[in-house]
């Protein structure tokens, strides 16, 4: 089973309901999506869920329910206190041909759960379109269960029904598509998910990459796959399973090689602290016997392309004090003073570049310079850089918990998180030098935000007061992260628009997402200066109050966006969330009467928001509680 079926199968959860059963899968912290004929059963009673990670039921309510033709539900879980479970990675992606996994839980046969996996045949033309698939048996139980795609790694619908539930005619499913169409909030959860929790990110692109090694072996007419050894490989947690071939279920070993940025100037003493460390924890790990250590210390660069061919490492380790890693991947004597500095960079990134096929990480410690990691990051999956400003005993320990997890085949993207959460653990209070996580897709992403950037740029400098390119300019600057540059962009579209209020919403979004939310609350202040009677600038400036506990101004700005809301001539489908959000703050104040009345608000926009009715008989228990 590979590591990204594992995840699914973690994401996905047991529904029980008076007289049946069912399946369904986080799609966001706290929501679950199954089919509503599912849970159809269950009116407004709470639904048994539980899962893999958790023993004991917990419960959920039909928080939304779309009758046919969509038959999509989406419920509300009230997670135990040290419950987080993972969500899926949905996407649109789907065409024939395309191999389908998934993971259910049918009838008594299989209380546990079991996997089942399909051949898509395409879509049908119904509307709206349903994937439909064979192959595969389908069993009862088995609806609502999440459809991955092994071609994306992402996944692509919701089973809705079987073609036969005795044979393996397969079945059908709903499209990503449609779920996304009808609940359409899920989007930007998703983004807020996967941004944070990078888990899913991380196969996903170690499987692509994994793809994409194959892609480049069929050139010029002749298939290399059989012997290099790459055909039909499924990656788990690092570690590669070749299928086809006499090592079919057999993990191959996860090469580490161990390099000097000076291979003339090895710093012996600290290198041999982190060598031996390295092995002791490999020797603890679950299957640390699966990683095999090379510890090369004085390699220079004429022979270093040649070692790269022959050990073929997943992870190279560069310990050094250098500046960059110039003296390692560049002669000496002939090309490290003949070239510019930018010519040394793509030197080096290509030289990993020829090399991408086993490369999966290059650490490079105490050798870190960003330039030159963004450059060889464009190639290789990932680059860890560890600055000389973080404490040697504290590289050690970093070393230390990174390559247990590796060991313990853990991803690379886990095993990095898991080692900064133990630093910080042991009281290291600076965060700017933690080691830093850089990795291909991301980099590409940035480098396109940038060359859009560059673009506006110029546009900005033929036109100087053009509003929109300000505002533009403002919103990529958002998407990099450059939160101080952002806001000055929208100082500048402010400026040049006194009067339009809106620039200053765009404004305060931008700092909220970045997680600036006093600077937030200014620019929305600075918005309603110039409009009072939108409600959706007061709902935001509630947000941000509530995120900096700022409860008494949270709630005279949920007051105003419920009010204005509720004037308006065309009713807003965000009323009941506005005034679930305003019960679930006025129940955290203790307010409860007033709790309940906001509930019942809530209930009154959208009667099939049952969350709303099970939350209020919570602060109906707790009121009557506290009074006993």
């Amino acid at each position: 089973m590979s590591q990204l079926e594992n995840l699914l199968q973690q994401c996905t959860v047991k529904l029980t309901i008076p007289g049946g059963w069912g399946t369904g899968f986080f799609v966001a912290p706290g929501l679950i999506l199954t089919c509503a004929h599912v849970v159809q059963g269950a009116k407004d009673e709470p639904i048994q869920v539980r899962w893999q990670t958790q023993e004991n039921w917990a419960e959920a309510v039909v928080e939304r329910s779309l009758p046919e033709p969509y038959d999509l539900a989406l419920l509300r879980v009230m997670l135990p206190a040290d419950a987080n479970p993972p969500c899926v990675y949905l996407d649109v992606a789907t065409q024939s041909r395309d191999s389908l996994y998934l993971f259910g839980y049918p009838d008594q046969d299989f209380p546990n759960g079991c996997p089942v996996t399909f051949n898509c045949e395409g879509l049908t033309g119904d509307e709206p379109a349903l994937i439909k698939f064979a192959l595969g048996q389908v069993r009862p139980g088995m609806s609502g269960a999440p459809l991955l795609n092994q071609r994306t790694g992402k996944v692509c619908g919701i089973v809705k029904f079987t073609r036969d539930r005795s044979f393996d005619l397969g079945g059908g499913a709903i499209p990503t598509a449609v779920i996304l169409a009808q609940f359409p909030e899920l989007v930007e959860q998703q983004r807020a998910f996967h941004q944070c929790n990078q888990r899913w990110n991380d196969l996903v692109a170690e499987l692509l990459s994994s793809d994409e090694a194959i892609s480049q072996t069929n050139l010029g007419g002749t298939n290399y796959q059989t012997q290099i050894g790459v055909a039909n490989t499924n990656v788990i947690g690092g570690v590669h399973y070749h299928q086809g071939d006499a090592s079919q279920g057999k993990q191959t070993v996860k090469k580490i090689l161990l390099l000097s940025a000076n291979p003339e100037n090895p710093e012996t003493v600290r290198r041999r602290k982190e060598t031996k460390e390295i092995r002791d924890v490999l020797k603890r790990a679950k299957h640390g016997d699966l990683c095999e250590l090379h510890d090369r210390p004085d390699i220079n660069a004429a022979e270093l392309s040649q070692e790269l061919t022959t050990i073929e490492p997943d992870i190279i380790d560069i310990s050094g004090c250098e500046n960059g890693i110039e003296c390692l991947t560049l002669d000496e004597n002939i090309e490290k003073n003949a070239r510019t500095e930018a010519e040394k960079l793509k030197l080096i990134a290509e030289l990993f570049q020829l090399h991408y096929q086993s490369i999966k990480c290059i650490i490079l410690n105490g050798c870190y310079s960003e330039e030159q990691a963004r450059e060889i990051v464009q190639h290789i999956d990932f680059v860890i850089g560890i600055s000389r400003d973080l404490e040697d005993d504290r590289v050690i320990k970093f070393l230390s918990e990174f390559y247990y997890y590796i060991g313990s085949e853990r991803t690379i993207r886990d095993s990095y998180n898991l080692s900064c959460n133990y630093l910080q653990r042991r009281g290291l209070e600076d965060i700017n030098i933690l080691p830093t996580l850089l990795d291909k897709y991301n980099e590409r992403k940035r480098r396109e935000l940038e060359e859009e950037l560059s673009v506006c740029d110029k546009e900005i400098e033929k036109n100087p007061n053009n509003v929109e390119l300000w505002k533009k300019r403002g919103s990529l600057l958002k998407e990099l992260g450059r939160a101080e540059e952002a806001n000055e962009a929208y100082e500048k579209a402010s400026s040049l628009a006194p009067n339009d209020y809106k620039i200053r919403t765009e404004q305060g979004d931008a700092l909220e997402q970045l997680e600036k939310y006093e600077e937030a609350v200014n620019a929305y202040d600075k918005a309603l200066e110039l409009e009072t009677e939108d409600y959706k600038v007061w709902w935001k400036k509630g947000q941000a109050l509530v995120e900096v506990k700022k409860y008494g101004e949270a709630v005279e700005s949920y007051d105003k966006a419920v009010a204005l809301a509720i004037k308006l001539e065309q009713p807003s489908p965000e009323r009941y969330i506005i005034c679930r959000e305003y019960a679930s703050l006025l129940n955290k104040l203790e307010e409860y009467q007033k709790s309940i009345f906001m509930y019942k608000k809530s209930l009154g926009f959208e009667p099939r928001y049952r969350a709303s009715s099970y939350l209020k008989r919570q602060v109906y228990k707790k009121m009557f509680s506290g009074r006993g």
